[in-house]
Formats: C-alpha cells, structure tokens, sequence
C-alpha cells in the first residue's frame, strides 16, 4: 500500500474513457494510453506528490499516489444557415429544413461532429432555386460553415388595357410582379413612359412581394401617340414592355417576362365584322414552349352569352400548336420561337368598348 498507484483516465464530464489506460516510463513517470482520436486535455494529481509536466505525462514520488488525466474525443463545429440570393442582396432565410450526417435540422444550426467532411442536403424552397453545397469541412476545436443560397425566380408583367385607343386618351398600365417564393421580398415598381405619354398619377411602387402576394402598379396614362412603356422591377432591374397604338377600335396586350426564361408577348386587337367582331391574338415568343396558355375571357353581360367561332392559327411551320379552347382559355400544345396569329369570330351583343377585355398568359 505505501507504494500503491492508481490512475484514472476520464472525459470532461468526469466519465471513464472507454479503452483507455496508462503507460509507466522508468520507474516515476505515468503517460496516459488514449484511444484513437483522443486528446489529454488535463492532468492532476489526487493524491501524492509530483509535478505536472503536461497534459498528458506526470512524474511522480513512490508512495500512494492517485492521478487523473483528462482526455477528450476530436470534435468540432459545422454552422449551417441560409440566404435568398435576390439581385444583389443576400437575405437571412431562418428555419430551412436540411439533412447533415443523418440528422434533420432547420437554419441557422450549429452542430458538433467529428472532424470530416459532410454533406448537407438542402430542403427545396418553392419559387427558387439552389446549387449543391460544397460539403462542410470540420476540424478539430474547429467550426466550420456551410451557406445554403437559394436564387429566387420572380416574373414581371405589363398589361396596357386597351392598347389602342383614340389621340390622347386614357389607358390604364398595370405592371405586376409575382413569385413562388414564399417570404418577403422588398422592391420596387417603376413605370418609363415614352414621349407623348404623361400621368397626374405616381410611377413608382415600393412595396413587398411573396407567393400569393404580387406587388402590382397601376396607373392610368394619356396616350398621345404610338409608343412602348416599360415596367422596371427592382433591385433584380428585370424589364419588360407593354404597348399601345393611337387609332380606334380596341385591343390590350401583355407581356411576360420570366428571370432567366423566356419572354413572350400578347396582343388583342378587336374589329367589327359582318357577324360580330374579329378577333386577332397575335403571340410572340422566344423559345420553346410547352403547353402555353393564353387566357382570353369573353365580354359577359348582353341578352345572350359570346361565343368564340373556330381558331384559325399561322405561324411556324414545325410547331406543333394544335390550338384548343377551353372556357376562356387557348392551349397552345407547343410552340417555338416566333410569332402566332390567331383569329376567330365573336359572337356577341356587346357594344364595342366592351368588347375588349384583357388577355393575360402562362406557361
């Protein structure tokens, strides 16, 4: 017993470490055994006499002598969070669901792991797109960091309603921006008016956008000659255009714009005929489509509801258009770069100024 020695080795928490023991060197010093990976952290001397040469070594006098050392497993950190990459602002994007070394956490989230490389496995986000991460690198004591970027994808329209009208009056613009995204984005819609066109209204809307909540301007112009307006959307600065021409009957047309897609443009134009009116949709794209859909309500009211005569279609002749109605909507099967016309009879007991109603598209 005078010459008794006992050694622990534990963890931080004071718990023995599994597999672990302890080395003599001659006949006074006492070196922990780790396991693999493992790291003295402390070493302390219960009872006895010696000094503490390190963390992991001790040199002690004979007698009864208790040591401890202290050891820990290699760990470190990996920080995960978000961001919504929206022209040129990087948004926090808190509570995202992700997948890292077989657990499910939402950003931001720190988590301890062993050193190594892991993948993280982003939550898809609606209205956006993402890259897969570069898997997070984690190093002893260390943190490392992964940043999920999610690029959001919105769409602006401008509706000129109706696009043709007498020598200096009124139509009414409405520029619109929508997304699938479902959080907040700031921006701010603005209107450029050619010469010729003037409003008492203002041209600028600051304002928030998200799924099921566009962001819309509109603002009645005078027009006094043929020309383009143009719908600004920032800070993504994505444009498009919108139309009208000075003389009578009517029309309206739209053009949508998708960030980073195609661009298409619609426009109505409405004329008596002999048996009703004749109405021209002329479709401009420029690019493949798949099952694109021009929304072309009837004019309600009257004695009798409008009916729509057969289409007529001209355009490329290696599309396959293969136009069809159906309600107030035209499917179009697939288009490709280049322009439609399509036309039919109106049937209807509707004077003409409403006659005209506002085409809208999709794809």
């Amino acid at each position: 017993m005078a010459n008794q020695l006992l050694v622990d080795v534990v963890d931080p928490q004071g718990r023995p470490v599994p597999g672990a023991s302890y080395t003599l060197v001659g006949d006074s010093v006492v070196r922990p055994a780790l396991p693999a990976g493992y790291l003295p952290v402390s070493a302390a001397i219960v009872a006895g006499s010696g000094n503490i040469v390190s963390p992991g070594e001790i040199r002690y006098q004979p007698g009864y002598t208790k040591l401890r050392f202290v050891a820990r497993p290699p760990e470190g950190q990996l920080m995960v969070d978000a961001v919504a990459v929206y022209g040129d602002q990087r948004l926090p994007l808190p509570g995202i669901p992700f997948e890292v070394a077989g657990r499910t956490l939402t950003t931001p989230a720190t988590v301890a792991l062993p050193p190594g490389d892991y993948p993280v496995t982003p939550s898809t986000v609606p209205g956006s797109t993402f890259t897969p991460p570069v898997p997070g690198h984690v190093s002893d004591a260390g943190t490392g960091k992964v940043t999920l970027e999610y690029r959001v994808q919105t769409e602006l329209t401008l509706v000129t309603a109706p696009d043709i009208v007498n020598a200096c009056d009124v139509t009414q613009l409405t520029a619109t921006a929508r997304t699938e995204f479902p959080h907040r984005l700031p921006a701010r819609l603005k209107l450029n008016l050619p010469a010729g066109w003037s409003s008492d209204y203002p041209l600028e809307q600051p304002g928030e956008f998200s799924s099921g909540a566009p962001l819309r301007l509109k603002v009645p112009v005078r027009v006094c000659r043929s020309d383009t307006a143009e719908a600004v959307l920032a800070p993504l600065d994505l444009r498009t255009t919108g139309q009208a021409r000075v003389r009578n009957p009517g029309g309206a047309n739209v053009t949508r714009t998708v960030q980073g897609g195609a661009r298409a443009t619609l426009s109505k134009n409405v004329e008596p005929s002999a048996q009703g009116y004749t109405v021209t949709l002329t479709f401009t794209v420029d690019s493949t489509l798949e099952n694109v859909r021009l929304l072309d309500p009837l004019p309600s009211g009257g004695s009798a509801s409008a009916v729509r005569g057969p289409l007529n279609v001209q355009g490329p002749s290696l599309a396959g258009v293969n136009p069809r109605a159906d309600g107030d909507t035209i499917i179009l099967t697939r288009v490709i770069p280049g322009t439609y016309t399509l036309t039919y009879t109106l049937l209807t007991d509707q004077p003409v100024d409403r006659v005209v109603t506002t085409p809208d598209l999709d794809w």
